[in-house]
């Protein structure tokens, strides 16, 4: 009986591994990660990788990632990127929080492969803007592009540099005011 118990145990595991070996292997292209620097207002950070002859074939998943500090603004996200020819197919960008949650992405580019995502605010943190996608050239291929911080619309309160220059402009003008009005009396 054990023996019976033995040959199905082994019969089982040979059709497991049978099977397995008959799922498709995706090949995957090394990973890149950049660090994109928006450590300047107006700094556009640049997206971009090139793949060789060898990659041809392979699937490529890039990572930038970002951090916007206190020294930094709160503000708007623009990321934008061209495929050159037809040598790469971008299946996927898409924008994380650093601990991995999904924010947004786009999951098509435009009729002259151009792919573009943007976002009016992001809150101070960590983010991971993830380009997937494959190499179809049998050359290899290349993507490029930039990505920027913008400040938010509309500050809600002036900042003290501007409201003490508002107070001093405001007091002038009362002060030549009330002199018209005595220089008249």
């Amino acid at each position: 009986m054990k023996s019976a118990w033995t040959a199905a145990l082994i019969g089982a595991a040979a059709c497991v591994s049978q099977g397995a070996s008959a799922l498709p292997i995706m090949s995957l292209a090394p990973t890149h990660t950049n660090v994109l620097d928006f450590s300047a207002d107006g700094v556009d950070a640049e997206l971009s990788q090139t793949y060789r002859k060898a990659d041809s074939g392979l699937w490529f998943s890039d990572e930038f990632t970002f951090t916007i500090g206190a020294n930094n603004f709160e503000g708007g996200f623009k990321a934008t990127t061209q495929v050159s020819t037809s040598a790469l197919t971008i299946n996927g960008f898409d924008l994380y929080t650093g601990a991995g949650a999904y924010v947004t992405g786009v999951s098509a580019g435009d009729a002259t492969n151009n792919w573009a995502l943007s976002l009016t605010a992001l809150n101070q943190g960590s983010y991971v803007l993830e380009i997937d996608g494959q190499v179809t050239g049998a050359l290899g291929g290349r993507y490029a592009g930039t990505a920027s911080l913008s400040d938010p619309p509309g500050d809600p309160l002036p900042v003290p540099a501007t409201l003490s220059i508002m107070t001093g402009g405001l007091a002038m003008m009362g002060l030549f005011r009330r002199r018209k009005a005595q220089a008249s009396a």
